[in-house]
């Protein structure tokens, strides 16, 4: 079982990672590759930055600092009730429905951004954010015996 514990759900610090060659092939082991130029990149990656966050800057290490506005933490919250147990299927299952989320958010959001680009840039954005937001802490199962009432 694991147990998720806030840590901080307004500001976090994400890594900015040139998104994968993206362009419509595939390469030798049958990958969807696109290549993009670097200001498409950074033209889709603003548009999804003002998407998600209120007020965000770039950092001098190539991430990004911002304030994730209320739409998406509330799907962010509705994904993993705090305080509660979860079991690593749930959690895995917890995951996939907010990257899917996250991405439906960020589509609905923007324009003329790759659907591909999207999906890949909402499964590392959920990643960093569970990182930054919450503390997951493995713990043993609820015992509901009490030894005391036998």
């Amino acid at each position: 079982m694991l147990w998720l514990l806030p840590q901080n759900l307004e500001v976090a610090t994400y890594q900015s990672y040139p998104m994968a060659d993206i362009d419509d092939h595939t390469d030798d082991d049958g990958n969807i590759v696109m290549q993009l130029s670097e200001a498409k990149k950074n033209r889709w990656m603003k548009r999804i930055q003002n998407a998600l966050f209120d007020d965000y800057e770039n950092l001098e290490d190539g991430s990004y600092q911002g304030n994730i506005n209320d739409d998406v933490v509330k799907i962010i919250q509705s994904n993993f009730p705090l305080g509660e147990r979860m079991s690593e299927e749930d959690l895995v299952e917890s995951i996939g429905n907010t990257v899917k989320q996250v991405a439906a958010y960020i589509d609905e959001h923007t324009n003329g951004i790759h659907q591909l680009f999207i999906t890949h840039f909402a499964l590392d954005f959920v990643q960093q954010s569970i990182q930054s937001i919450f503390q997951i802490e493995e713990t043993d199962a609820p015992n509901d015996f009490d030894p005391m009432y036998g």
